[in-house]
């Protein structure tokens, strides 16, 4: 398979981003993410904030099922056996 090299993969197999190289740097607003960014976090790390976000719901606080969601795409998209001891298990 050839990889065009003027997209790169996300997270998301479908999302296409340019590659930083392509991005002139007056287009470019220097700014540091507030939120981790969710493909490159752990399994583990993923369930933590997911427990701690199904805690959140119901309390009744607001709460972001973002964590949750890409635990349940790892373990259903990707197959991945340590996603899916996290969804199965009770904890989350």
């Amino acid at each position: 398979m050839i990889q065009d090299p003027t997209y790169t993969l996300c997270a998301n197999e479908g999302d296409m981003l340019p590659p930083l190289q392509s991005i002139s740097p007056e287009r470019v607003a220097v700014s540091v993410p507030l939120e981790p960014v969710l493909c490159v976090m752990s399994i583990s790390v993923l369930a933590g904030h997911c427990r701690r976000e199904i805690s959140n719901y119901r309390r009744g606080e607001t709460s972001d099922e973002r964590y949750c969601v890409e635990l349940l795409r790892r373990a259903t998209v990707h197959c991945d056996p340590s996603a899916w001891e996290y969804v199965r298990s009770s904890s989350v």
